[in-house]
C-alpha cells in the first residue's frame, strides 16, 4: 500500500523552499510537459505545415490517451496521484504506454506520416517497453529520462547554443532525490536510458536524411 502523509509531515515540506523549488521543477519537467515541447519545438524549426497534423496525432497517443487512463486508474484507487511513487502503481500505465506507442507506431507507419515523426513513435514504443520491463522488479525515473531526451533534441535542434542546457539534467536528478521520488540510480539509469533512446532516433533520421536535420519527411 502506498505510505500516507500526514499533514504536519506535507506543512514541512512545503515550508522548505528548496522543497518548493525541487516541486516546481518536478512539475515543469515532466515527461508530459517536455513531449509537448518537444513537438512544439520540432515544428517551429522545421517550419512545415504537413508536420503540425502529425504532431497533434502524436500528442493524442503519447500524452492525452495515457493521461486518460491514469484518470481512470486514479478514480479506480489502483493508483493514488499522478506522481506514482510506488513502484507498483507505475506497472500498469507503463504498460498501456508501450501498448499506446505500438499501436501509433502501426497507424504513423500505415498512414505514411512524415519520417521524423514515425522513429520518434517507434523508439517511444521500444523506450516504453524498456521502462515497463525494469518497473516490474526496479523503479526508473522517468523524469532521468525525459530530461536528457528532451536536452538532446535541444542540440540537434539549435546546436552548441543549446549546450548550456544540459545543465538542468543535474538540477531535474537532484528535484527528483531531493523529495524522495526515487534514488540516486534510478535517475541516473533513467538519464542514461532517455540519452540512449534519443540518440537512437536522431541516428535513424539523419541516416535517411543526411543534411536534413530534423526536417526528414
Amino acid at each position: 500500500m502506498p505510505k500516507m502523509q500526514t499533514a504536519t509531515t506535507v506543512d514541512r515540506a512545503t515550508a522548505n523552499p528548496l522543497w518548493v523549488l525541487a516541486k516546481a521543477i518536478s512539475v515543469i519537467t515532466s515527461p508530459a510537459v517536455l513531449s509537448f515541447a518537444s513537438m512544439y519545438l520540432m515544428g517551429i524549426q522545421i517550419n512545415d505545415a504537413r508536420f503540425w497534423p502529425w504532431a497533434a496525432v502524436y500528442a493524442g497517443f503519447g500524452f492525452v490517451l495515457p493521461l486518460l487512463y491514469l484518470i481512470y486508474l486514479m478514480r479506480k484507487g489502483e493508483v493514488s496521484n499522478f506522481h506514482m511513487k510506488e513502484r507498483t502503481e507505475r506497472i500498469k500505465p507503463m504498460a498501456f504506454i508501450f501498448l499506446v506507442f505500438s499501436l501509433a507506431s502501426l497507424v504513423m507507419y500505415f498512414m505514411n506520416a512524415p519520417f521524423v515523426i514515425q522513429v520518434f513513435t517507434y523508439v517511444g514504443a521500444l523506450q516504453g517497453l524498456l521502462m515497463l520491463l525494469i518497473t516490474l522488479k526496479w523503479k526508473i525515473s522517468g523524469h532521468g529520462a525525459g530530461i536528457t531526451a528532451f536536452v538532446l533534441l535541444l542540440w540537434a535542434l539549435f546546436g552548441p547554443v543549446a549546450a548550456p542546457l544540459f545543465l538542468l539534467v543535474p538540477l531535474v536528478l537532484w528535484a527528483r532525490v531531493y523529495t524522495d521520488r526515487h534514488d540516486l540510480p534510478q535517475t541516473i539509469i533513467g538519464a542514461v536510458a532517455g540519452l540512449a533512446f534519443m540518440a537512437t532516433a536522431l541516428a535513424l533520421i539523419a541516416a535517411r536524411c543526411p543534411g536534413a536535420g530534423l526536417a526528414c519527411f
